[in-house]
């Protein structure tokens, strides 16, 4: 018997394996109805495909994979285009047209709040304010997120963070050993992003 509904939304593919996979397992094991939704298929990640659409596929494909493991009932996909990242971890130029970045909010939050309604969400969890590391994309998250629950009326919204200290620190030792591409959905505002995994 389900216990409630919690939505988990998060920018791209692998970002719920990074930052809430813990806490999603144990929901779903306790018998809560967990939800899944990404903005993006993640198509400007750093990963042994090159950028564009069969990455994309690739991500979304690990994505469902993940989400089993997790037990989550349902993965939803905003279908936004991965804003990508300049190579100082800031916003990219070369952005696509439909980047989640330059997405109008108010409209990425109904389509959210539609999810949060249809599921009579109990909670939903955003990123906080800095988006954890900065990332452009998931700075949206926390705005569209919080949004999306004012409309809904979902009562709990929780703020996944990171301590970016360790991060940054990590980063920048990674940066020792990889080199990394232009443009990539991971990366602190400064400096270099890790390879996905």
């Amino acid at each position: 018997m389900a216990l409630g509904t919690a939505v988990f939304f998060h920018a791209h593919p692998d970002d719920e394996a990074l930052l809430t996979s813990g806490t999603m397992a144990m929901l779903a094991a306790q018998g809560y109805r967990v939800v899944l939704v990404v903005a993006t298929a993640g198509e400007r990640g750093l990963a042994d495909l090159a950028p564009g659409d069969a990455l994309g596929e690739a991500r979304m494909e690990e994505l469902y994979k993940s989400a089993a493991l997790l037990g989550c009932a349902r993965v939803v996909r905003l279908g936004y285009a991965d804003s990508g990242l300049s190579e100082t971890g800031g916003v990219a130029e070369d952005r696509p047209d439909n980047a989640f970045i330059d997405a109008d909010s108010e409209e990425a939050a109904q389509r959210l709040a539609a999810v949060l309604k249809e599921e009579n969400a109990e909670l939903v969890t955003i990123y906080d304010p800095a988006g954890g590391y900065g990332h452009p994309d998931h700075v949206q998250v926390h705005r569209v997120g919080k949004r999306a629950a004012e409309i809904a009326g979902t009562p709990i919204v929780l703020e996944a963070t990171v301590n970016r200290d360790p991060l940054l620190r990590a980063l920048r030792l990674a940066s020792r050993f990889y080199t990394f591409p232009r443009s990539s959905t991971c990366g602190p505002s400064s400096g270099p992003t890790p390879p996905a995994r």
